[in-house]
């Protein structure tokens, strides 16, 4: 391991600049990007649960006001990267997209 590297396992949390990584190895550079913490929908409950509430309150309405091709089942199976997608989906009213997700 470098002195880079083992600088890197000691550090908690430096910003580093681009210069920075330019200098770093490609190694160096995947174990920064492996030792960064991620943060997924799961991680925060409150935002995946007015999410679902808005795919249920979505469910609710009449189908006559709804895309046809959504079936409620299928969004309430969704998983959390997938209502994920659904929602930015719904955002950009990519239907065709809604439909491959849901199909």
């Amino acid at each position: 391991m470098s002195d880079r590297s083992a600088n890197v396992a000691n550090m908690e949390r430096k910003i580093w600049t681009a210069a920075e990584l330019e200098k770093m190895t490609p190694a160096e550079r995947s174990e920064i990007a492996r030792s960064t913490e991620t943060f997924g929908l799961a991680d925060f409950p409150d935002l995946l649960e007015r999410a679902r509430e808005d795919a249920r309150r979505h469910i609710k309405t009449p189908n006559s006001q709804r895309h046809p091709g959504w079936p409620a089942e299928k969004i309430t199976a969704l998983d959390a990267d997938q209502l994920k997608i659904l929602m930015r989906l719904v955002r950009n009213k990519d239907y065709e997209q809604i439909d491959v997700l849901l199909g």
